[in-house]
């Protein structure tokens, strides 16, 4: 339902007007990539209209008050400042994070998580009188790149969990080590960081089990999301420290000791429901794993594999690793900033559009960055329109606080002219 058009007072005194409510709000639109819901509060002199209309898949309140102490001449379409409070379009995200064995076993789960003993000779290559930092499991820096992710885009992004295997796996030879949760570990909602920072292993787990059943734990990720809202974008982060095993219907030895292909089957059919699949690998060598019964995939590369899966998601990175491919723990937050962040646009749509665009002036996160005055969303902190006036960029600094508060003021202002 439209909300009803708020009341509009105008009083004129000999010649001068003050400034009153301008034009109402247009009636709500349906959301897009940039365009959102909104909810106005306008206070006059003498009343207060309060509408609200909950949106379906994106929100955003604004209130007006009454006009600042500076005056303006007389407008017959009269002059009216509020502040817009504008949502970002949210992004929907499946964290799918292998929890095997191998990312918490020694000597293969344990890494140099800050880089400082390239040589591994014990020693910090920055000062070889120091002994290095003692090495981390690979599953304690994911615990913290994914903390760090979700406590900063809490406001951002619908997310949801799924791990695999999952907490009932087991370290046996079977099928027991490869359970994957069905529905979702941790359900999609919106800031959800607690409930999925809940539902993860602590970050200092050393008896983590079993296997890497990274395809039912896409398969699963691609069913939750193709029943979401498809006006949002969809992706997945499958995050892994090498090749899938666990193939359906498979038995021991090859259950494990063989890769299972049909991740790759899985990951081009989340692509062709427009669901994006964003690889992350951790500590992947480029060479031929051996043909040994180690529990692991015999004979494949696994970092030729990980580019073959980033390329069928639809999220390629150009190089040789087409994958994101983290070295230390700091390669791991960067990635998944990196990919969070471009789910998230900085191109809003000031609605209801403003009675005077030049003298309007944007808010992100508490940080006054004015009227629109970039020329070079490269390289400046601030926002500029894109050519209608209505539709607004935010760059740099803008559209980073932007992405992680999920919202803006817009300050739409009266023209400067004095009585």
């Amino acid at each position: 339902m439209s909300p009803p058009r708020p009341t509009i007072c105008l009083v004129l005194a000999m010649f001068v007007a003050t400034c009153g409510p301008g034009d109402p709000p247009a009636d709500d639109t349906s959301p897009g990539t940039t365009s959102t819901t909104v909810a106005t509060t306008v206070t006059t002199t003498s009343e207060t209209t309060t509408t609200t209309e909950l949106p379906t898949s994106s929100s955003t309140s604004s209130t007006s008050t009454s006009a600042s102490d500076s005056c303006v001449t007389f407008d017959p379409n009269s002059c009216g400042e509020s502040i817009v409070t504008i949502d970002i379009s949210p992004a929907l995200f499946v964290f799918a994070l292998e929890k095997s064995v191998s990312m918490v076993s020694d000597p293969k789960g344990l890494w140099d998580h800050d880089a400082d003993d390239l040589d591994d000779d014990g020693q910090s290559d920055l000062d070889p009188q120091q002994p290095a930092t003692p090495k981390t499991t690979r599953w304690a820096s994911l615990h913290h790149a994914v903390d760090a992710t979700l406590t900063s885009f809490d406001a951002s992004l619908i997310t949801g969990l799924s791990l695999f295997p999952s907490d009932a796996a087991t370290l046996d030879y079977t099928p027991a080590a490869c359970p994957v949760d069905d529905p979702l570990t941790v359900p999609l909602a919106a800031k959800n960081s607690i409930s999925i920072l809940a539902a993860l292993p602590p970050a200092d787990a050393t008896d983590l089990k079993g296997a890497s059943p990274g395809a039912a734990a896409i398969a699963v990720a691609t069913a939750e999301l193709a029943a979401a809202d498809p006006a949002f974008t969809r992706h997945i982060v499958y995050v892994s420290d090498g090749a899938a095993n666990c193939r359906a219907g498979s038995d021991p030895p090859d259950l494990f000791e063989k890769f299972d292909d049909s991740l790759l089957d899985q990951i081009a059919a989340a692509t062709a429901q427009e669901i994006t699949t964003h690889v992350v690998g951790i500590a992947i060598p480029d060479l031929v794993s051996p043909a040994v019964k180690d529990g692991e995939p015999d004979s494949v590369n696994n970092h030729d594999l990980l580019n073959q899966l980033a390329t069928l998601g639809g999220a390629p990175l150009p190089g040789p690793d087409q994958f994101h491919a983290a070295t230390r723990e700091s390669d791991l937050l960067a990635a998944l900033d990196a990919i969070a962040r471009a789910s998230l646009s900085c191109v809003v749509t000031l609605d209801p559009p403003p009675q005077f665009p030049d003298t309007t002036e944007i808010n992100v996160n508490d940080i006054h960055y004015g009227r629109a005055k970039v020329t070079d969303c490269a390289s400046e902190d601030g926002w500029h329109f894109l050519d209608d006036g209505v539709t607004a960029e935010l760059c740099g600094l803008a559209c980073r606080d932007f992405q992680q508060a999920g919202t803006l003021d817009a300050n739409y202002r009266c023209h400067d002219t004095p009585c």
